[in-house]
């Protein structure tokens, strides 16, 4: 994740592609028609002062790509602050998963939990 890029491969391990600066990627999850959905935070240049890209992310995203790499669609949820998370927020997520329905399920460290976002048409 601290290179700030997404690297594709093929079930064979051949690498396709490789999309860089659009987001510091945390987790990652494909759908059965082979949608790529990726959570984590904006990508921001590194200082000297800074060990990480993204540490502590600034934001909470949601990037759903074509294989092609197309983005097809963007999300962003409000960060919660350290140990007076809501509803609604995330405070590092880390962890991405869809059911058969769409709707997305996240994992965040220091929240320490697992919350479902219903996804609306």
């Amino acid at each position: 994740r601290n290179n700030a890029r997404v690297q594709v491969f093929d079930q064979d391990g051949t690498f396709l592609d490789q999309w860089s600066n659009l987001l510091v990627p945390w987790g990652f999850a494909v759908t059965g028609s082979d949608e790529i959905w990726v959570c984590g935070s904006s990508w921001t240049p590194r200082t000297s002062s800074e060990a990480m890209v993204g540490i502590p992310p600034k934001d909470q995203l949601f990037m759903k790509f074509a294989p092609s790499g197309k983005l097809l669609e963007l999300w962003t949820v409000p960060k919660g602050e350290d140990g007076q998370e809501q509803p609604g927020q995330l405070n590092w997520v880390h962890a991405i998963a869809l059911d058969s329905q769409g709707n997305l399920y996240a994992g965040d460290i220091n929240g320490q939990r697992v919350q479902k976002f219903v996804r609306r048409n």
